[in-house]
């Protein structure tokens, strides 16, 4: 419901009578403390990038680097349980990667925090190395959870800018294609589909995977997974100069964005907010097309006009 501050509260006297009793959950406590405060950092982010006023710029951005070293602090501690799972370990390992690559970026646009931009860099490096090493925790996940881990684990090394991690993810997305294939989860087909399609390199391939991934969003009619391919359809459309087929999907996009949209009128302020941020560039790139669209054929109709003044003058 993105009430994330009573979730937390909630989930700190949950932690403080698990640890009373000893109990196997607390691992699931930190993971949903550590994912709670990861939330929140990025809803502050998306505010950062939509606040104009300077004096409340200027303390979101103090705050935002507490919020992520609080998030990460619970996924250390996670991490560093004794006796802890391979499988619980991989969750937070994984969140704890979202976070970092999250932040990284962050601070490179922070030119008084160079040296904890290299540290954090580092500390990517590291854990990416820790999870690939440790695949066997993949292997100890139910199907879809795992399903779902090889293409977040995928989706975080696409974005470090690394040639061999680039296979390397393609290769997680691979294997989560071929598991969503063996429990034939058409949710999980468009997941994978979708992902491969983010990390080819080629655009006719790109959009090969793109409406394959598309195409089973919209077999079960999943308007929150289908805009999302729309999306990249529609840039790549774009980037091609075929004007009418990009504005085609995201008008598309569009009016699945705003289905989602609607359905988070009744929750929280704060979680339309984050999504807005989402649809922004689609907005922008739908009306630049548009512009253009409209530019072209008014000028079509004028020239159109002075070639019928021309000939009728010679005539």
């Amino acid at each position: 419901m993105g009430q994330l501050n009573e979730s937390e509260t909630v989930l700190q006297e949950t932690l403080t009578l698990a640890k009373l009793v000893s109990s196997s959950k607390i691992s699931g406590v930190y993971l949903s403390l550590g994912n709670i405060e990861q939330t929140i950092y990025q809803q502050l982010q998306d505010k950062y990038s939509w606040i104009e006023e300077p004096l409340f710029r200027e303390q979101i951005a103090n705050i935002i680097p507490q919020k992520a070293q609080k998030s990460l602090l619970y996924y250390q501690i996670l991490e560093n349980i004794p006796n802890i799972s391979k499988s619980a370990k991989l969750q937070a390992q994984l969140n704890h990667l979202t976070l970092l690559i999250s932040w990284e970026k962050w601070l490179s646009h922070q030119p008084n925090q160079a040296n904890l931009h290299t540290q954090v860099n580092q500390q990517i490096r590291v854990l990416v190395n820790q999870i690939d090493e440790n695949y066997s925790a993949f292997l100890e996940l139910s199907p879809e959870p795992s399903i779902h881990a090889r293409l977040n684990f995928a989706s975080n090394l696409s974005q470090i800018p690394d040639e061999q991690l680039k296979s390397v993810a393609i290769r997680y997305a691979k294997l989560a294609l071929k598991m969503a294939e063996t429990i034939n989860s058409t949710q999980w087909l468009s997941y994978s589909f979708g992902t491969l399609g983010k990390l080819s390199t080629q655009t006719e391939q790109k959009k090969a995977y793109f409406n394959k991934a598309l195409g089973f969003a919209q077999s079960i009619r999943a308007s929150d997974i289908a805009y999302q391919w729309q999306q990249q359809l529609g840039l790549i459309y774009q980037k091609q100069g075929k004007t009418e087929l990009a504005i085609q999907n995201y008008n598309a996009a569009i009016a699945n964005m705003t289905q989602v949209r609607d359905s988070l009128l009744s929750t929280n302020g704060d979680l339309q907010f984050s999504f807005q941020s989402e649809m922004e560039p689609t907005y922008r790139n739908y009306m630049r097309l548009l512009l253009t669209l409209e530019f072209r054929l008014g000028n079509k109709k004028r020239l159109s006009n002075a070639e019928l003044k021309r000939n009728r003058f010679q005539i």
